[in-house]
């Protein structure tokens, strides 16, 4: 479990009640928590439950653990119909398909 404070000031009220009732509890300082890879994908996915149609709460959960979509398949999902508009991004080249299994996992999601 973890408790995200925004600032520090009010952590003496927390470690304090922790400590009354026998929590085992370590603080950690500094940014390097909220940069790791599993707080920003719970961010993600907290952003995606708050506002449902925002773009990047929404690429961020499909790309992430959660879904695990890869980068070819989100771009096919963004493009309408599928597809590029231009001639010169047509190309199959430029769309590879998609991942094995994505489909079914994008279904589950």
């Amino acid at each position: 479990m973890a408790i995200l404070l925004r600032s520090f000031t009010e952590l003496p009220l927390y470690t304090e009640a922790l400590a009354r009732h026998h929590v085992p509890h370590r603080v950690l300082q500094g940014r390097g928590f909220y940069a790791s890879p599993e707080v920003r994908d719970a961010a993600a996915f907290l952003g995606l439950l708050a506002e449902p149609r925002h773009p990047v709460h929404l690429a961020a959960c499909l790309r992430g653990p959660l879904v695990g979509l890869s980068d070819a398949t989100l771009l096919r999902l963004a493009l309408p119909h599928g597809r590029p508009r231009c001639a010169a991004c047509s190309a199959a080249a430029c769309l590879p398909e998609a991942l094995p299994g994505e489909g079914e996992r994008l279904a589950r999601f």
